[in-house]
């Protein structure tokens, strides 16, 4: 559904012109042990951010369109912002891998890339900046971003196995960092490890601390604030019998939240799910407000956006829906909270629909939202399939991958229209 197994990914180069265009991008392969080696670019190529610009309305808090070497899944960057890193993904697997980008000023600049075996989807850096996840398909890497942005040797410190043919789509790392998480798309669980002893170096089966059961297709996945624990999403599940709030799925069924302690899924995985709810149709994303009293979700065969009470979740479920808000585009996939929580900002990626046109950004006020009204507040012209969106440490600069058109979108916050 999410990655190369459950659906065709439209939109994609052929070998050759995908193949002229990385000979631009990368050079020189220095092999590494394992299974990842190097690739650094020859010419730098840079683009200038706006300061201004001539689009109007909502389109002009788009100040830089910076293209990528292949179909670039997510975008994070560093705490001061100056490091950007993009996985990209290509059924040419020698030709997926991180796209390492350097901010000085007002210039964005592609330096290398930074080549992985198997298909680079999911993104998360720690919180002192030192390390990087990147979901592998069969694996979870573990970059020393350092390294990455020097082009250094040694960058790849080793691989976490999440299972043969796992379709490991996206990871996450308790704010404590005792834990991440890898969502296993093929083999329908979410890989639990312990972070601190693969961070000493450990990436044998001892890290693993055990598979949390899911429903069909798990991807999206967020931590709650005081590390107790993981809300994430499957796109069906056949554990919930019908749709959250009268969103019934025909064709698919419905997919489902589910909720796991933590603390009981480091003694036992299989039997950490404490909370199960219907989320509408194939839900995709969830992201967790500051304080983890909401869990928003993206229901892509809903176009809808849906609130639950993670409070509710865990001792009435049936209860637990705020509320389920249309988007104004078509199968919203990525979402961020920007401007304290004031507004939500909806990837509508129209992946099936028009997957190779233009889309929009939909931005919505999120306090009207959470009262079941109307809540468009603009919407923002992008490229086609926009997946993910990520906002950099300062809130100020918002992050979207622009999967078909292979481009990242850099938004300035303040530039969003605001709530009444």
């Amino acid at each position: 559904m999410e990655g190369s197994s459950w659906e065709s990914r439209g939109g994609l180069y052929g070998s050759f012109m995908l193949c002229l265009l990385l000979a631009f991008f990368m050079s020189a392969c220095n092999s590494s042990p394992g299974h990842a080696s190097t690739h650094h670019q020859t010419a730098v190529r840079c683009t200038l951010v706006a300061t201004s610009s001539t689009a109007r309305g909502a389109d002009a808090a788009v100040l830089a369109t910076i293209p990528v070497p292949a179909q670039p899944f997510r975008a994070v960057a560093t705490n001061d912002g100056q490091w950007i890193f993009v996985s990209v993904d290509s059924t040419d697997a020698a030709s997926s891998g991180i796209v390492i980008l350097r901010k000085t000023g007002a210039q964005i600049c592609l330096l290398r890339v930074l080549h992985l075996d198997g298909q680079p989807l999911g993104l998360e850096l720690t919180r002192d900046n030192r390390e990087l996840l990147v979901a592998v398909y069969s694996d979870v890497a573990l970059l020393d971003v350092g390294k990455a942005e020097t082009g250094a040797q040694g960058a790849v410190l080793g691989y976490l196995p999440t299972g043969a043919n796992a379709s490991t789509i996206e990871v996450a790392l308790s704010p404590d960092e005792r834990s991440a998480f890898a969502a296993n798309e093929n083999l329908n669980t979410v890989s639990m490890f312990d972070f601190q002893r693969v961070r000493a170096g450990d990436f044998g089966a001892g890290a693993l601390l055990g598979q949390i059961p899911s429903g069909q297709a798990p991807v999206g996945l967020a931590v709650s604030p005081d590390n107790r624990y993981l809300s994430f999403t499957s796109e069906g599940d056949k554990s919930v019998t019908a749709a959250t709030g009268g969103l019934t799925c025909p064709q698919y069924g419905a997919g489902s939240l589910r909720v796991a302690d933590l603390a009981r899924a480091r003694g036992n995985a299989a039997h950490g799910v404490v909370a199960l709810v219907a989320a509408g149709c194939i839900p995709v994303r969830v992201v967790l407000s500051a304080a983890g009293d909401i869990a928003w979700v993206t229901a892509r065969g809903s176009n809808k956006v849906l609130a639950f009470s993670t409070a509710k979740l865990l001792i009435n479920p049936g209860q637990a829906l705020i509320s389920a808000v249309s988007t104004q585009g078509a199968e919203p996939v990525g979402l961020a909270l920007v401007k304290h929580e004031t507004e939500l900002i909806i990837a509508d990626s129209a992946r099936f629909s028009d997957p190779n046109a233009p889309q929009t950004l939909s931005v919505l006020d999120a306090r009207q939202a959470l009262q079941k009204q109307s809540t468009l507040l603009a919407e923002i012209n992008v490229g086609a399939f926009p997946r993910e969106l990520f906002l950099e440490a300062d809130g100020q600069t918002l992050l979207l991958t622009n999967y078909n058109s292979n481009t990242i979108n850099f938004i300035d916050v303040a530039k969003l229209p605001a709530p009444a």
